[in-house]
């Protein structure tokens, strides 16, 4: 089993996945990272054709809603 597929274990088992796991998982799908300057806590990532998807990179874990989301670009 690839790390990718683990990854994508724990994201649909309800599994606890961190922002650098989550970040792993969309850039595997073409998502690109987009950190702002000056110190953001925010990562955004972008892909064309699709919502940009924004994490908050001080959190240990993602939120509900965070998680829904990377389930909706896997999906869709």
């Amino acid at each position: 089993m690839s790390k990718i597929d683990k990854l994508l274990n724990k994201l649909y088992n309800g599994s606890v996945l961190s922002i650098d796991e989550a970040s792993r998982l969309l850039e595997n799908i073409g998502y690109a990272k987009a950190v702002p300057p000056k110190g953001s806590s925010h990562i955004t990532f972008r892909k064309e054709g699709t919502d940009p998807i924004t994490l908050v990179k001080n959190r240990k874990e993602l939120l509900d809603y965070q998680i829904k989301m990377i389930k909706d670009a896997y999906n869709g």
